[in-house]
């Protein structure tokens, strides 16, 4: 983990891994890490620095919303999402959690609404296949009506992204986080 004179945090691929793999056995994290890898190299998470192919540099992202976002496509991955599938699921969190009002930040941090994201298939009249994904993100707190599910789709996916931060906030907030500023804080006071 890094900060820099800004205050922004950024993580390593690495970091990432340890916050969001399904557990800490080393077949588990090297997994996780090359997929990690593999959806940086598909345009699916935004790395902070380019992207290299070689190696010394490392590779950094800023920690929001990539620990989130990492989080979301493991969840999808379980699905067996493909790439295609998640490009459209990561462009929507970017939107709504860079761009947007910051609603689903806000929510799936406090807990004040419960977030959803639902990923809901098209299906092609004439073969009966699935052919696109529609994302829908969408919150159940009363009097902003920002959403809801779409009950048309023969077949979707809903995803409690309260849940999801839950268990990032378990594995890297509560433990690196606190491990780093009790370290930062111990150097500034020796220092």
């Amino acid at each position: 983990m890094h900060i820099d004179q800004g205050g922004d945090v950024y993580v390593s691929v690495k970091d990432i891994a340890q916050c969001v793999a399904p557990d800490n056995s080393l077949d588990a994290m090297n997994r996780t890490l090359r997929q990690l890898r593999h959806w940086t190299q598909s345009d699916i998470l935004r790395p902070a620095s380019a992207k290299n192919t070689g190696t010394g540099t490392p590779r950094i992202y800023p920690e929001e919303p990539t620990l989130f976002l990492a989080a979301v496509l493991l969840e999808l991955h379980r699905y067996g999402a493909t790439v295609d599938i998640m490009k459209p699921v990561a462009e929507a969190i970017y939107d709504d959690w860079v761009d947007g009002p910051a609603e689903s930040q806000f929510f799936v941090q406090t807990d004040e609404a419960t977030m959803l994201l639902q990923l809901a298939w098209t299906v092609d009249p004439e073969t009966a296949r699935f052919k696109d994904v529609n994302v829908n993100l969408f919150h159940d707190y009363v009097g902003l009506g920002e959403g809801k599910l779409d009950i048309q789709p023969c077949s979707s996916i809903v995803l409690n992204l309260n849940q999801i931060y839950n268990r990032i906030d378990t594995n890297w907030y509560q433990d690196k986080v606190e491990t780093y500023w009790k370290k930062r804080m111990a150097e500034e006071d020796h220092g």
